[in-house]
Formats: structure tokens, sequence, C-alpha cells
């Protein structure tokens, strides 16, 4: 929906959230383990 433009305002937001929230689980330092910081899941998957 959001390709073709026809996302509403709750689709565009939840899209957003996951985006971010992906960027932030690649950013993790696994060599921290295991005192890895987890970034905290948006309420879109929970």
């Amino acid at each position: 929906a959001v390709d073709l433009g026809m996302a509403s305002d709750e689709e565009n937001s939840r899209l957003t959230a996951l985006k971010k929230y992906r960027v932030l689980l690649n950013r993790v330092d696994a060599s921290l383990a295991p005192d890895i910081y987890w970034p905290e899941k948006p309420r879109v998957i929970e």
C-alpha cells in the first residue's frame, strides 16, 4: 500500500516504526553478549 501511495496514516506510521526497529537491531553489537542492549520492540508487532 505504501509503495502504491494507498497507505493510511496508521499504516505509514507502523511501517516507519518497523523500519527504525530493523535499523536498531542491525546495530546490536553481538560481541557484548551476554550484556547486549536490545532495542524495544515497536507496539505494532506485540
